[in-house]
């Protein structure tokens, strides 16, 4: 085994390369703050951002809420709601139907430098529309990029389970967005994409994807949840500890499931590791209690629009129910 690596800046980051990053990590460990953390950094430095899933409660739609700063955002939701976004935060916020092209969306998120937003929430009740819209982002991205943007774009997935499932089946729905998740994922430095995916098990996430990222960034979280493969990270953070000075050791090479929420462990290909530390990103990031609509004025209600076989999941009066409920309980 080689000996520690002492490393105080953050060696992940070059925006003048395309690299992939795999986060895992316990529910509220900070995973969606470290995914933040790093694309923010994409961001300033004029990648196009493009937001693709969040977890519940609108996480991925806080870009335009002021922290130390905040970051101007496009969001895109069901065409089967109307957004209303008060005069205050026109230029933190616009909206776009999930009508609209990936390539017009792309296009205008440029033209306006703003984060693209897929908002999911929005499509409550219409859970395949939802997916074969990803399942369009997905499939679109790369030609956009190479298109539109010029090789500048930075793709977010949160919960990436939820896409692209290994063992478990999350739903009927991710059929859609399985194959061109993947490609997308194999052929990202082709491409000329950068992504960062966040998921609570290693394992649940499809092996053809882990195997395509640069570096495994690990947040808290218990060794258990790791394969069988990775049996020898463990015992590596162990050989790290004590080879350290003796009163650093556990702060330098902290247990896997005794990780501060500030920081990770980096775990390259050739099996180096790093531990490293974050801040959190400038703009507000949310937290469990935050309520998008409630912090931001935002209201998404339904137009009665139904999807174009015509067939209705649900009733638009229970639709507009959920919308009223979920602005006040997200």
């Amino acid at each position: 085994m080689s000996d520690p690596i002492y490393i105080k800046s953050d060696p992940l980051y070059d925006s003048n390369k395309y690299m992939g990053y795999f986060i895992i990590g316990l529910r509220g460990s900070g995973k969606s703050a470290l995914v933040e953390k790093y694309a923010e950094k994409f961001y300033c430095d004029g990648r196009i951002v493009v937001d693709l899933w969040g977890a519940s409660g609108r996480e991925n739609l806080f870009w335009g809420v002021k922290g130390k700063t905040q970051y101007p955002c496009l969001i895109v939701h069901s065409p089967f709601v109307d957004v209303e976004i008060p005069k205050g935060q026109g230029k933190w916020y616009a909206a776009v139907s999930g009508d609209e092209s990936v390539e017009s969306i792309i296009k205008r998120a440029v033209l306006e430098k703003r984060v693209v937003c897929f908002d999911q929430n929005s499509y409550q009740g219409f859970e395949e529309e939802c997916y074969k819209k990803v399942a369009e982002f997905l499939s679109e991205l790369p030609r956009v990029n190479m298109d539109v943007v010029d090789g500048r774009m930075v793709v977010l997935v949160r919960e990436a389970s939820n896409l692209l499932f290994a063992h478990l089946k999350v739903n009927d729905y991710c059929k859609f967005t399985r194959a061109p998740f993947l490609s997308l994922i194999r052929e990202s430095r082709h491409n000329r994409i950068s992504f960062i995916i966040d998921s609570q098990r290693y394992k649940d996430v499809y092996s053809g994807v882990r195997e395509n990222t640069d570096v495994l960034l690990i947040k808290r979280t218990p060794v258990t949840t790791l394969p069988d493969d990775m049996s020898w990270l463990p015992k590596k953070i162990k050989y790290l500890r004590r080879k350290a000075p003796f009163r650093f050791r556990y702060s330098l090479f902290p247990k896997l499931g005794e990780l501060k929420p500030e920081e990770y462990y980096a775990v390259f290909p050739s099996t180096n590791i790093v531990k490293l530390n974050f801040d959190l990103p400038g703009f507000y990031h949310k937290r469990e209690e935050d309520n998008f609509s409630r912090k931001t004025g935002i209201l998404f209600k339904s137009n009665g629009r139904k999807p174009v076989n015509n067939v209705c999941r649900r009733e638009d009066g229970v639709i507009l129910f959920w919308f009223q409920l979920t602005q006040l309980r997200e």
